[in-house]
C-alpha cells in the first residue's frame, strides 16, 4: 500500500523532472518557463558538457596536475585531508566564522584551480556513487516521525511555521531577485535553496542530484549561503534571550547528563567491541537501504528519483523500527557529516574560481532575500499563534541551519529542555525538505511568468 501510496502522489513527477533536467536540449522551445535558449546541458556528476567539443590541445581542461587523475591513494590522501581540515579548522576562531562545509568546497575549489588535482578523476565518481547515498540514511537513523510528534511539542508547530516561511521566502525571492544571469540554473538554484533551508546540506544535495544542477552552480550555491547563514546566525541569537533563570531540577539533569557522558568516555572499561559493531551496523544498514531504494526506483521507473525515495525508505524504517536503529544514531551522524565532508570537496573540485565568481553574487542576494523573508513571516505569524520569541527562532535556526545548529542555540541559551525537541525537528526537517522542494519545480517557473514583472527576471 505504501508503494501505491507513493507512486500516485508522486506520478507526474517523473515527467516533470525529467523534463526540467533536460531543459536546454531542443525540446522545450517555449512555453517552458525553465529553458533558456541553447542553454548546453552539463552532466551534474562529471561537469562535461554533453555533446560538446573536445577540448582543444593546451587548454586548462587538459592541463597536467600535479596528483594525476589514476593516481588513487594521492586523490584519496587530498579528499580525506581536505574534508578533515574542514572539520578542524571550524572549531577556530576563523574557520568558526566561516563553516566546515564551506572550507572544505574552498579548498576542493583551490586545488583545482592551482592545479594540484585534477578537475576529473574516476575517485570524484565514486563519491557521488557512494559516498552521497551512504551519507543520506547514515544521518537519519532518528528520523522516528512518532518521537518528532511525540517530544516536540510547540516547537514542532514553530517548525511548520517556519517551513511555510521558507516557502514564502523562495517565492518572494523569486519575484524579486533577478535570475537571468544564471539562466536555466537559476529555478534549480532555487529549489535547491529551498530545500536547504527547510533541512540542510543533504537535502540540498538530493534536489540538485534529481535535477542535474551543474557542479560550478552547487559550488557558488554553498559559498554564497553559507556567507549569509554567517550573518543570519548571530542576528537571531541577537534577538533571543537566554534562560537566566533555570530551575534547579533542569540544572540537576543537565548536571547529571554531563556527568554520565564524560564517565562513558572517559571509563577504561568502556568496550570499543560494541562501537565497532555499530559502525559496521550502521554502515551495513544504510548500504541495505540504497539496495531496497535503487531495486524500487527501478521497479517504478522513476530513476532519477534514487535519493528522495531513499529518504522515504530511511524514514519509514527509523518510524517503524525505532528500537534498533537507536544505538546507531551517534555512529551513523559521525559517518554521514564525514562522507558529506568529502563531498563538498569534490563539488569545489567540479567548480572553477571564474564561474563560481560570477555565480555567487545573485545567489548571494537570492539567499539573503529568502531568508530574510522567512524570519519577517516566523515573526509575524508565530506570535498569532501563542508562540514565543525563543520558540520560534530556535525552530526558524533548525529550518535554516538544521539539527546540530539548533541543538547548538538551545544549549548555548541555555534552555535545557529545548535541546532533544531542537534535534528531532531538525531531523524532521532533513525528512521532508526534498519532497517539498521538489513539488516546486513545477510551480517556480509559473509563478515568475505570472508576474507582471517577469520579463525583467
Amino acid at each position: 500500500m505504501a508503494g501505491v501510496a507513493f507512486v500516485s502522489a508522486f506520478g507526474g513527477w517523473r515527467e516533470r523532472i525529467n523534463r526540467f533536467r533536460n531543459c536546454g536540449r531542443g525540446g522545450h522551445t517555449t512555453g517552458c518557463g525553465v529553458c533558456v535558449p541553447r542553454c548546453a546541458p552539463v552532466s551534474y556528476r562529471t561537469g562535461a558538457r554533453r555533446g560538446a567539443a573536445p577540448p582543444r590541445p593546451g587548454s586548462s581542461q587538459l592541463r597536467a596536475s600535479l596528483i594525476a587523475p589514476n593516481n588513487t591513494w594521492g586523490l584519496w590522501t587530498a579528499l580525506m585531508g581536505s574534508a578533515t581540515a574542514g572539520l578542524v579548522l571550524e572549531r577556530t576562531r576563523l574557520g568558526g566564522t566561516l563553516s566546515a562545509p564551506l572550507i572544505a568546497t574552498l579548498l576542493g575549489l583551490l586545488w583545482v584551480n592551482t592545479g594540484v588535482m585534477p578537475s576529473s578523476a574516476p575517485a570524484y565518481q565514486l563519491v557521488y556513487d557512494i559516498f552521497v547515498p551512504l551519507a543520506i540514511p547514515l544521518l537519519l537513523f532518528n528520523a522516528d516521525i512518532r518521537r518528532i510528534l511525540r517530544e516536540t511539542g510547540r516547537l514542532l508547530v514553530a517548525f511548520v511555521v517556519g517551513f511555510f516561511g521558507t516557502l514564502f521566502g523562495t517565492l518572494v525571492a523569486c519575484a524579486t531577485v533577478p535570475l537571468k544571469s544564471v539562466g536555466a540554473e537559476g529555478i534549480k538554484a532555487a529549489v535547491a535553496l529551498n530545500a536547504r533551508h527547510i533541512g540542510g546540506s543533504v537535502n540540498l544535495v538530493a534536489v540538485a542530484e534529481a535535477v542535474h544542477m551543474k557542479p560550478t552552480t552547487v559550488a557558488a550555491l554553498l559559498a554564497a549561503d553559507n556567507i549569509v547563514l554567517a550573518v543570519y546566525f548571530p542576528l537571531i541569537f541577537a534577538l533571543s534571550t537566554s534562560a537566566v533563570h533555570m530551575r534547579s531540577s533542569e540544572r540537576k539533569s543537565a548536571s547529571a547528563a554531563s556527568a554520565s557522558s564524560e564517565a562513558a568516555s572517559t571509563d577504561p572499561r568502556a568496550p570499543s567491541d560494541i562501537r565497532l559493531i555499530r559502525l559496521a551496523l550502521a554502515l551495513t544498514v544504510a548500504v541495505a537501504a540504497c539496495w531496497t531504494s535503487q531495486l524500487l526506483v527501478q521497479a517504478w521507473g522513476i530513476p532519477s528519483m534514487f535519493l528522495p525515495v531513499l529518504t522515504l525508505v530511511i524514514v519509514a524504517l527509523a518510524t517503524l523500527l525505532p528500537g534498533p536503529f537507536r544505538p546507531l544514531q551517534s555512529s551513523g551522524t559521525a559517518l554521514g557529516m564525514l562522507f558529506m565532508q568529502v563531498f563538498f570537496v569534490i563539488t569545489g573540485a567540479l567548480g572553477s574560481i571564474g564561474s563560481v565568481v560570477r555565480t555567487a553574487p545573485v545567489l548571494l542576494l537570492f539567499s539573503a532575500v529568502q531568508v530574510l523573508a522567512h524570519l519577517a513571516f516566523v515573526l509575524s505569524v508565530g506570535p498569532r499563534l501563542r508562540l514565543t520569541r525563543n520558540e520560534i527562532l530556535l525552530a526558524s535556526n533548525a529550518n535554516v541551519g538544521g539539527p546540530t545548529t539548533a541543538a547548538g542555540m538551545a544549549g548555548s541559551k541555555g534552555w535545557l529542555t529545548l535541546i532533544v525537541p531542537a534535534i528531532l525537528i531538525g531531523v524532521c526537517g532533513y525528512a521532508t525538505a526534498t519532497f517539498a522542494s521538489l513539488a516546486l519545480v513545477p510551480i517556480l517557473p509559473k509563478w515568475i511568468q505570472c508576474l507582471p514583472w517577469s520579463h525583467r527576471l
